[in-house]
């Protein structure tokens, strides 16, 4: 398989650098879950979770990009896909367990293989459905089959960012967070992502046009809370999204039974 297509429009053979843009961002994103995991190492778990963070966003990004330059390729597909194995599937798994994980030896360490192992069959999952003409097209744009893999690594470090909250606002741990309850929280997330629950896709959700001012100014506002207090803004968006999947699944079965 070749790196990249050729463009037809070219007829000298070159390829223009703007269309590399969306896999030098995706190459981006994975650099940024490599030092996630370098700073878990030294223990550094602020720096370490706020990088996965980031590269969830950037995941977001590098796809969107490749349609809007006409740049999409089946090498940018597998990049993106090896890129979310190792930012969502191995970072969170390794953080967690040097954070939380290793106090219970044996066990610890297996759940954070069966949360990488998870995030591998749920990529690969996905993977197939992009070539699975049986797949309803419409039901396939409004729904992800499981836990999207940015999700599931963002979520799985909901209770290490709770307790950054609690030492920042409070200097204080008011409960502790044990080992067995994240490693318990870590199977929940690793079933999510491999299940065949319904969950909202926003990838073509449409605004309308007289609250796309709205639209823009709670995103402004997201962005600052964000930079404010992240350890405010990240659980509960983190919280925000759990609670729209008892409704995903709602939504899903009332459109499959309207067909």
């Amino acid at each position: 398989m070749s790196i990249v297509q050729k463009d037809k429009d070219d007829d000298k053979g070159g390829f223009p650098i703007i269309r590399l843009l969306p896999n030098m961002v995706t190459i981006i994103g994975l650099c940024l879950g490599l030092f996630a995991i370098k700073y878990a190492m030294s223990q550094q778990w602020h720096i370490s979770v706020m990088l996965i963070i980031i590269a969830a966003f950037v995941d977001g990004i590098d796809g969107r990009l490749a349609r809007m330059l006409n740049a999409s390729s089946d090498f940018g597909a597998q990049l993106d896909s090896f890129t979310d194995f190792v930012n969502f599937g191995v970072a969170p798994a390794l953080t967690l367990y040097m954070w939380k994980g290793h106090e219970i030896k044996g066990l610890g360490w297996a759940m954070a293989l069966f949360f990488i192992i998870s995030m591998t069959l749920r990529l690969a999952r996905f993977n197939v459905g992009l070539s699975d003409d049986e797949q309803d097209p419409e039901m396939r744009d409004k729904f992800f089959q499981g836990m999207p893999a940015p999700c599931g690594g963002a979520v799985s470090l909901i209770p290490m960012i709770l307790t950054f909250l609690f030492e920042a606002k409070l200097g204080y741990q008011p409960f502790e967070i044990t080992a067995v309850m994240v490693i318990l929280y870590m199977a929940v997330v690793s079933i999510m992502t491999v299940s065949s629950i319904p969950t909202i896709s926003v990838k073509k959700v449409k605004i309308p046009r007289k609250l796309v001012p709205l639209f823009m100014a709670v995103a402004a506002l997201f962005i600052i809370s964000l930079i404010i207090e992240p350890w405010i803004t990240l659980p509960l968006l983190g919280l925000s999204y759990l609670s729209t999947i008892p409704f995903s699944i709602w939504q899903y079965y009332k459109i499959s039974n309207k067909k």
